[in-house]
């Protein structure tokens, strides 16, 4: 299937290749899918965004190939005792090309993301660190283009002309369990057999400024969280404002969803809190549903680090989601993991 550039961006609502409005890009589905799916895409930016956790430890591990080296974010928290074992200088060499796309190896130890086993393992001689860890996806899957233009597997056939104009495209996976593995830090073992997590896949050209936000530790453990508002720069030269804002309760029962297209989503800090606020019409008769959601960011664990921009990245977040729409508590969670680069709003 072939798309030119000027059908492709008279669909996204574009006229003559000029911005007109804020680009909906930023839509959900429910998707199963087999572990296949999960992949190298092989561009200059790409990453797997790693978070596991139980009731003792919770750990991210963030393998970036950019533009021939690698950036490697690592985070972890073990019964309350903070450590950032990253690589954000003296960066690991690309892989050779045997070698899986996500592993990187210097005399000072190694890590690796390996998607075609589901293994995930790392050992440091500078930090007192181990794992190696087998992990399982379960059939959450969110992808932002293929869900926004309905195009399915068909974008494997066409991602330069998506991709060049749009410099990134994302899947998110929600939900993943450990099958089995152990971390090792300081001495003591921790065993990790079924623990939770989330994964989330990046890769284009440029990475977007962004806030982050997945959590799965909620009191009804069906409960599934993402959200996600971006903030980049397009070929063109313009500013791309997105994102969405997810939420899954007893396996699947209920979802929401919001675009920039026909709702809006606002991030803010109120009484200490990290706050979004999701408006989404949901129909010309049925009114407007809003959601929201609040992240008590200072009750989890920061680390800032640097990847071209400030970032800060927390572990262990506690948050709670409202429909204001009913003026209904929809859950409280603990466990999730919060990403924001470039964007301020933490400071």
């Amino acid at each position: 299937m072939n798309i030119s550039r000027r059908d492709f961006l008279r669909s996204a609502g574009l006229a003559s290749g000029i911005f007109t409005a804020p680009m909906p890009f930023y839509f959900l589905a429910k998707e199963a899918h087999a572990f296949s799916n999960l992949e190298c895409k092989g561009k200059q930016v790409e990453c797997v965004f790693t978070y596991v956790y139980n009731d003792k430890i919770s750990m991210v591990i963030d393998t970036i190939r950019h533009y021939g080296s690698i950036v490697f974010r690592g985070f972890i928290v073990a019964e309350g005792e903070p450590h950032d074992f990253s690589r954000l200088t003296n960066l690991f060499p690309f892989p050779n090309p045997e070698d899986p796309p996500f592993k990187c190896s210097d005399r000072d130890g190694e890590v690796c993301t390996d998607l075609s086993t589901n293994i995930i393992y790392g050992d440091f001689k500078n930090h007192p660190l181990s794992f190696n860890l087998k992990f399982n996806i379960l059939d959450y899957r969110f992808n932002v283009i293929e869900s926004a233009l309905g195009i399915g597997n068909v974008f494997t056939s066409m991602p330069e002309t998506l991709l060049n104009f749009l410099l990134l495209d994302q899947e998110d996976y929600p939900l993943i369990t450990i099958s089995k593995g152990d971390v090792n830090f300081k001495g003591k073992t921790y065993n990790l057999e079924g623990a939770r997590g989330v994964i989330g896949h990046h890769w284009g050209y440029v990475f977007p400024d962004y806030l982050l936000l997945m959590c799965n530790g909620f009191e009804n453990p069906d409960n599934l969280l993402t959200v996600c508002y971006v903030e980049s720069m397009t070929r063109l030269g313009t500013t791309l404002k997105s994102g969405y804002f997810c939420l899954f309760q007893s396996e699947g029962e209920k979802k929401s969803f919001v675009s920039l297209l026909d709702g809006t989503i606002q991030n803010f800090i109120e009484n200490d809190l990290l706050c979004i606020v999701a408006r989404h019409r949901k129909g010309l008769l049925s009114g407007e549903e809003i959601l929201r959601v609040n992240i008590d960011y200072k009750k989890g664990k920061m680390f800032p680090n640097f990847f071209n921009k400030p970032c800060k990245t927390i572990l262990d977040v506690p948050c709670e989601v409202i429909d204001l729409s009913i003026g209904k508590p929809l859950g409280k969670g603990t466990k999730g993991v919060v990403d924001v680069k470039g964007l301020p709003i933490l400071g």
